[in-house]
């Protein structure tokens, strides 16, 4: 749009001004910027806060997770020119949590709503800060010769979402038990609706969640509901 006559009239008397030579002799302290410099860019917390307000993201975030998304930057969504998958970006910003500062989830399908495969990038996590992972004590061996030992296996956490996934070639999927093949089953389906979450509703809609304009209802609340309807 065009400035308004009162608005260049404005800039022409402030340009004026800065001619003067009585301002020229006006002493300036310069300003210290560096606390400036030193802020976080845009609002802190922002998408954490609403990831918490997005009911169909939520449900993957930990308690644990909250303080690694406060690092959250922007998430955005790329559509993939063939096909029908897309690419989701997590850009954070330096961190005492990983090395990375963007994590992505790449979506795979020829055809609509049926997932080929998933790609996520290989967190590089600092020493310790794994939260993803837990130590365990269990006990092995036989009756008389038990011994507790520490394994390592997998924590609830938001970011077990950049995990691949891939569908196997039909005959390595026969080589798999019940066992196997439904928990790959499931992980696909898990991050199929979460990375349909994110594109279809927590991206377009940041905003309204974290200003809480849009409130999820509780399923769990719905389902009370009903039954004591019915009773």
């Amino acid at each position: 749009m065009e400035p308004t006559a009162e608005l260049i009239a404005e800039f022409d008397n402030r340009a004026a001004i800065l001619k003067d030579a009585d301002f020229d002799a006006v002493e300036i302290n310069p300003v210290d910027v560096k606390d400036i410099q030193n802020t976080l860019k845009g609002v802190p917390g922002f998408w954490m806060r609403a990831m918490i307000n997005c009911g169909a993201v939520t449900r993957l975030v930990q308690e644990k997770d909250r303080m690694v998304l406060m690092h959250l930057l922007d998430i955005s969504c790329e559509l993939h020119e063939e096909g029908h998958g897309f690419n989701l970006t997590f850009t954070f910003e330096k961190n005492d949590y990983f090395n990375d500062l963007v994590l992505s989830k790449k979506f795979f399908m020829a055809r609509p709503n049926v997932i080929e495969k998933t790609v996520g990038t290989v967190i590089n996590w600092k020493d310790g800060r794994n939260i993803t992972e837990k130590k365990v004590k269990k006990k092995v061996g036989g009756k008389k010769a038990k011994k507790t030992v520490t394994k390592t296996v997998q924590a609830d956490s938001f970011f077990n979402f950049f995990k691949d996934a891939t569908l196997p070639e039909s005959k390595d999927l026969e080589k798999m038990d019940d066992e196997e093949g439904k928990d790959l089953g499931e992980k696909m389906d898990e991050d199929f609706e979460t990375g349909n979450d994110i594109k279809d509703q927590l991206i377009p809609l940041a905003l309204e969640y974290y200003l809480e304009v849009i409130v999820d209802s509780d399923e769990d609340e719905d389902g009370d509901d009903d039954n004591s309807d019915n009773g």
